[in-house]
């Protein structure tokens, strides 16, 4: 079975380490961990991770404009959002940015990994499509790729 590899990137070395060892366990995810929210856009741009779990608050560039400036150059990548104050504004602003889900710290730890399940199994199978898609370049492409984002939309709406 394929590992995901899932970027971590949180200010408070605590919670990386706590998550590093729950999603290794899982025996389904590869982990890289930042505590700086820059080095980790510098690496990730370049190589971006199946996941991305980030914290909103964190010293110099936030989670939500790590967010923001990685969308600009990977769009499909899924981005689950932390954080231990959760406000409207905060929470808008993520899921506009394209956020696939925001949880609030402390998380149960089974519902933070069926979220992370959800949103790498999504992301792959955009990934799969977009590239059959662009492969076969028929006339249906771009009505596969609107119910695809469509599928995204709805998923970011759910309720849990």
């Amino acid at each position: 079975m394929k590992r995901f590899r899932v970027a971590i990137v949180d200010d408070e070395i605590d919670i990386l380490d706590n998550l590093k060892t729950l999603l290794e366990e899982e025996g389904l995810y590869e982990t890289e961990c930042f505590s700086e929210p820059s080095v980790a856009f510098e690496s990730l741009k370049l190589n971006p991770p199946d996941v991305l779990i980030t914290d909103i608050s964190m010293p110099g560039m936030g989670g939500l404009e790590l967010l923001g400036a990685l969308r600009e150059r990977v769009p499909d990548l899924p981005v689950i959002v932390v954080s231990g104050y959760l406000d409207l504004p905060n929470v808008t602003k993520a899921l506009r940015l394209g956020a696939t889900d925001v949880v609030e710290k402390p998380f149960r730890e089974e519902k933070l990994l069926e979220i992370l399940a959800l949103a790498a199994r999504v992301g792959q199978a955009r990934r799969q499509v977009v590239d059959i898609l662009r492969l076969t370049q028929t006339d249906d492409s771009n009505k596969v790729l609107s119910e695809l984002q469509i599928a995204q939309k709805l998923l970011m709406t759910r309720v849990f």
